[in-house]
């Protein structure tokens, strides 16, 4: 599989990411939520500093998420099959979501080491 180099701007940060190859609009899109979500909270918190925001935000996409899940799993055990038709929010590419949120963590953590 090829990979790709890509730089995602996140609160005005650039965070460089590898993706397989032919992901990098999808990525680009998830990052663009995810700025969203982040210059949303800042709005709503203040200056907290940029790893407490990163984290909050991925506290809440992962609310989301969990939400979805659980959702999902109701639908299959009433028997419904769960489609876009069926769960109330939009489908997301799961495996994308996760790498950001691992790489995502990958820099808390750098940045937290460099604060101590």
């Amino acid at each position: 599989m090829s990979i790709s180099n890509i730089t995602v701007k996140i609160n005005g940060n650039d965070y460089p990411m590898t993706c397989a190859a032919g992901e990098e609009d999808k990525i680009m899109g998830l990052a663009a939520r995810i700025d969203s979500e982040v210059r949303d909270l800042a709005k709503a918190s203040g200056s907290i500093g940029e790893s407490r925001l990163l984290a909050m935000t991925l506290l809440v996409v992962m609310d989301r998420v969990q939400d979805l899940e659980s959702e999902v799993s109701a639908k299959v055990e009433s028997g419904v099959e769960p489609t876009i038709e069926t769960v109330s929010t939009p489908s997301i590419d799961e495996t994308a979501v996760i790498n950001l949120i691992n790489q995502l963590t990958q820099r808390l953590e750098k940045l937290a080491s460099n604060s101590n």
